[in-house]
This record gives C-alpha cells, sequence and structure tokens, in this order.
C-alpha cells in the first residue's frame, strides 16, 4: 500500500511488502476445507516485526511463546546471516554459541478450528529455501494438540500426534496422521529443547491437511 505523486520529486511511501496467502475458495465459502490449515507455512515466509538485520517473528497467526522469544524477545523467523540486504525470509530458531540463551521447551505453532476427521501434519526440508538447515541433535518435534498451546517436550505423548524430526536432512521430511471425533480447537507447530550448541532449524514448508 502507498501513494505515488506525479510532480517532478516524484516521490512515494510504498510500505514494505508483505505477502498474504488466503485458499481462494475459503474467501467465498468459509466451510471449504482448505488444502493447507497452516498459513504462511512455505518459503518464502512473511514476517511482522523484526532487528531490521535478520530475527524477527511471523506473521500470519503464528504464536511463539517466551521461551522462543531469544532475539531479544523475538523469534520464528530467521532473515539469514548476510543482513537485511540478504533476506532468505525463513521460518527458523537456533541456538548456535555458548553465549546465546538456551531454548527451553520451545514453542512456535498456529491455533485453529477443526471439523471432524482424519489429519496429516507434514513438515519438510526438501525445498527451495536457500538456507534449509536442520543442525544439531537436542530434542525437536513437530506437534498437534488439543486446545490453545502445546505440552512441554516431556509431555509430547499426550498430544493428538507428534514425530521428533532430529536428524532429518536437508532433502527430508517427516509427518504423523491424527483423527478427530468432533469439531476441535487444535493447536501444531514445533516444540524443542535446544541446550546445545550450534542448534537450528529452517524447513522448506509444513502442511495440516485433512485427509479423510
Amino acid at each position: 500500500m502507498g501513494a505515488n505523486v506525479n510532480d517532478a520529486n516524484r516521490k512515494y511511501n510504498y510500505t514494505e511488502i508483505i505477502k498474504v496467502e488466503v485458499p481462494a475458495d475459503a474467501q467465498n465459502n468459509p466451510d471449504e476445507i482448505p488444502d493447507n490449515f497452516l498459513n504462511n507455512a512455505q518459503w518464502p515466509f512473511s514476517r511482522s516485526e523484526w532487528d531490521g538485520n535478520r530475527w524477527g517473528n511471523l506473521s500470519g497467526g503464528w504464536i511463539t511463546n517466551e521461551a522462543m522469544r531469544t532475539r531479544d524477545g523475538r523469534g520464528g523467523y530467521d532473515g539469514g546471516w548476510e543482513g537485511p540486504d540478504n533476506d532468505k525470509q525463513s521460518l527458523g530458531f537456533e541456538r548456535w554459541g555458548e553465549g546465546e540463551t538456551p531454548i527451553e521447551n520451545g514453542k512456535l505453532y498456529q491455533t485453529m478450528e477443526l471439523p471432524d476427521g482424519t489429519y496429516r501434519f507434514t513438515l519438510s526440508f526438501a525445498g527451495e529455501n536457500p538456507i534449509i538447515s536442520n543442525s544439531g541433535s537436542d530434542p525437536r518435534y513437530i506437534v498437534a494438540a488439543a486446545g490453545e498451546s502445546l505440552p512441554d517436550i516431556e509431555n509430547v505423548s499426550s498430544a493428538l500426534g507428534s514425530a521428533s524430526f532430529a536428524g532429518v536432512g536437508n532433502d527430508g521430511n517427516v509427518s504423523f496422521e491424527f483423527s478427530l471425533a468432533e469439531p476441535t480447537t487444535v493447536s501444531a507447530g514445533f516444540v524443542v529443547n535446544f541446550t546445545g550448541t550450534e542448534q537450528n532449524v529452517r524447513p522448506s514448508w509444513l502442511k495440516l491437511e485433512k485427509i479423510d
């Protein structure tokens, strides 16, 4: 959005471009089942506020808990280490060096209302993200849980479903399925414990789809 003035100076005040993806059918029929219940879930990922250099928060309904906001109160968005002129626009979080704050039960997720049925939740590193990474072996899960948050690492077995993606390569993916007997408020996303160094996550896409 902005305005372009047609005078000798040709000045403008355009805002930063933000990509918002809305399933086409959902615009016309709110009861239509989208291909992906997650918003802003594929590279390039959109950010909301950020530090102007690398770290920020994701737009599109992503929620980060306090443990995940280790970058001056931000977390979930990684624009790349080269600085703002080389913005890579990735979902991302990490604990790399000894001087950085550990991420203990860090959570990054979205909450939505799902109809009854069977679902598949997939995380993939294979794709076009130029800074794909899944470094380190500290605990990391994708999780879906009933309610408006996700369980801690030690309680992921109580969730609707979960899958560890520790050790998954840059061309790999993980997924799990779960079922709902009735319409349910569901949260879906990441739970991690990054207490070691050289731990990070930068995927290419996530998908929560209804398969039955």
